[in-house]
């Protein structure tokens, strides 16, 4: 390769420090132009700020500084736009920098190459290892272009082993927080069951279970009458005058268990429950129904013939 560098330009250009800012000011599209045009012209008055203002810029100068990497325009220019793209770090001048390493002045892919290893792009890793293995020219100020590819090189590496014992830290975090997250799980299935376990033993620990506050049952045709007379049917009513008074009948519950309800058929809600061997004293029968006198005395009510044994001795009708 030829590099045709002018005389007057024998040592290395000032390296700006600027920064691009946090939040730039933007500028018209022709103050931008008049910035990159001056990066080579000395003559023009901004020409000592011009690359200082244009990182400063930041992603507005971008393309415009892309732009001036073109070989047709002064080395110079080229030169100072590849180091401020490198300044400003944004990923869009990444192909375009490793296109200028094939720039025809070495000076101009020395800079190239600076940017890119502050870019830090891994698609110009290629690029850089032919720059660092093929290109053997200098720069006008007598820096060799390749062992400047070789130090972008290592150092774009070792900022990716630095990115990658990271992902190692990430998931240890991740699986981290999963074995917390299953931990809590299992203590709040564990206090679950043990509530579960404590109201099913509560509920089947007892051999007379009341369900619903006990009172003295009435059919549905009286249901609607003065509770003052809720005396006078504590004693059965129905054929009395033909029956005879007979004593206390009693009968043993034959079933596991036996519900006694508010009325002699199904269409309610249990009021008790009794279980295998309990006896019962037995205070009438309507059809397939026995009324009984609940264990603990608090009430009455009615259990299926089914599950009782024949009452001790005979029972009065009772009609609803």
């Amino acid at each position: 390769m030829t590099d045709q560098v002018p005389p007057s330009q024998p040592r290395q250009p000032q390296p700006s420090q600027a920064r691009p800012e946090a939040t730039p000011p933007q500028v018209a599209d022709v103050q931008l132009r008049q910035l990159v045009v001056a990066l080579d012209n000395a003559n023009d008055p901004n020409h000592e700020r011009a690359e200082d203002d244009l990182i400063r810029l930041g992603a507005q100068a971008v393309p415009s500084l892309i732009e001036a990497l073109d070989p047709k325009y002064p080395w110079l220019r080229a030169y100072r736009a590849a180091e401020a793209l490198g300044q400003i770090g944004d990923g869009r001048a990444s192909r375009p920098l490793s296109q200028a390493l094939n720039h025809p002045n070495s000076n101009v892919r020395w800079a190239a190459v600076r940017a890119l290893g502050k870019v830090g792009d891994g698609r110009a890793l290629l690029a850089l290892r032919r720059v660092a293995r093929d290109d053997r020219s200098r720069t006008s100020w007598g820096e060799p272009v390749a062992a400047s590819a070789a130090a972008a090189l290592r150092e774009m590496q070792r900022s990716s082993t630095i990115l990658r014992l990271s992902d190692p830290i990430r998931i240890a975090l991740l699986v981290a927080v999963a074995f917390i997250a299953l931990f809590w799980a299992n203590e709040r299935i564990t206090t679950v069951r043990g509530a579960l376990n404590q109201s099913n033993h509560a509920a089947w620990g007892t051999a007379v279970t009341p369900i619903l506050p006990t009172a003295t049952p009435v059919s549905e045709d009286t249901a609607t009458e003065d509770p003052e007379d809720d005396e006078a049917e504590a004693t059965p009513t129905a054929d009395t005058a033909a029956t005879p008074t007979l004593a206390p009948a009693t009968a043993t519950v034959t079933a596991p268990t036996a519900n006694v309800r508010p009325a002699p058929n199904t269409n309610n809600d249990p009021i008790a429950q009794l279980k295998a061997g309990d006896s019962v004293q037995v205070l009438g029968q309507s059809g397939d129904w026995y009324q009984i006198q609940l264990p603990d005395g608090t009430g009455r009510g009615w259990v299926a013939s089914s599950v009782l044994s024949p009452p001790s001795s005979p029972v009065p009708t009772v009609t609803n």
